[in-house]
């Protein structure tokens, strides 16, 4: 398990009521996770003061993955020099000498000018700045255009029982057959999905059917949201690692002591709307 940091660094979240935890709130959080066994952190240069929060609690306990923000701002002939300047950036708000892994926060950004970007990750890890490169994604689409000339070693892409696009395609087994290590994040879809069934049907009226079978069967199976949507990624054999966040070291505590038998749901739970599986487009 990895502790996802924007809840740090961010009022985030479509169920967080609480704000931005404080720097006491935060501590507590990265001391329930270290306790709970948790040994890498996810941040992100666009998670406001996050990756700063982590660096001033972290303590040498926890390993940093960290993204490089959108470059599509910068002159394409330009992100060859100014990502080292990004990183070392991020280096000094973590405290660290060597991430974990550097993703691109977008792998969009390789459309322009992305053999040159790409040689500069690579160079950034023979550098010794950090131990793996790679890129986070939204859709499969996303590796058909891009996978076979930039492989990396990481990708963090989104699962949960709505969301199997990289399941349904075929992309998460033909990931683990490459080699490349595969982090899920987004298995409770920004809370969405642990939400009572009312107030789902407010968020989302449109899909009230979706909210009423998932209300069966977590009646059926006699298990609570956070463990059914635990227990379906937990049994997804390509998956490496699941990135979760908490606004809340009592909320992390139950993610943690979370253990359910459920390692299916029906596929009529699954979505390819991108209206409702994609938080971007929630508007």
């Amino acid at each position: 398990m990895i502790l996802g940091t924007a809840q740090l660094g961010l009022n985030y979240g479509i169920s967080n009521k609480i704000g931005q935890p404080s720097i006491d709130q935060a501590r507590e959080i990265l001391d329930t996770a270290y306790n709970s066994g948790i040994r890498i952190l996810d941040t992100a240069f666009a998670y406001g003061d996050a990756e700063k929060v982590v660096g001033e609690l972290n303590q040498n306990r926890f390993e940093i993955i960290s993204k490089i923000s959108d470059l599509t701002k910068i002159e394409p002939s330009e992100n060859y020099n100014q990502i080292s300047g990004f990183l070392q950036q991020t280096l000094e708000n973590t405290q660290q000498e060597q991430l974990c892994a550097y993703l691109l926060h977008s792998i969009d950004n390789l459309k322009i000018n992305g053999e040159v970007l790409w040689r500069k990750m690579k160079d950034l890890k023979d550098q010794g700045l950090t131990k793996k490169i790679g890129y986070s994604l939204y859709s499969p689409k996303q590796l058909d255009v891009y996978f076979d000339q930039f492989k990396p070693d990481i990708v963090q892409i989104p699962m949960n029982i709505l969301d199997r696009e990289f399941q349904k395609t075929g992309w998460l087994k033909k990931l683990k057959d490459s080699g490349v290590e595969i982090h899920v994040r987004s298995v409770f879809l920004q809370g969405l999905l642990l939400m009572s069934y009312g107030d789902q049907i407010v968020k989302f009226p449109f899909y009230k059917n979706t909210w009423q079978l998932l209300k069966n069967e977590l009646n059926n199976c006699k298990v609570s949201a956070l463990d059914y949507c635990l227990g379906f990624v937990n049994a997804v054999d390509e998956i490496d690692e699941i990135v979760v966040g908490a606004n809340s070291s009592v909320e992390l505590k139950e993610i943690m002591l979370s253990n359910s038998n459920v390692n299916s749901a029906p596929i009529e739970l699954a979505s390819s709307d991108e209206q409702l599986i994609y938080p971007f487009n929630w508007n």
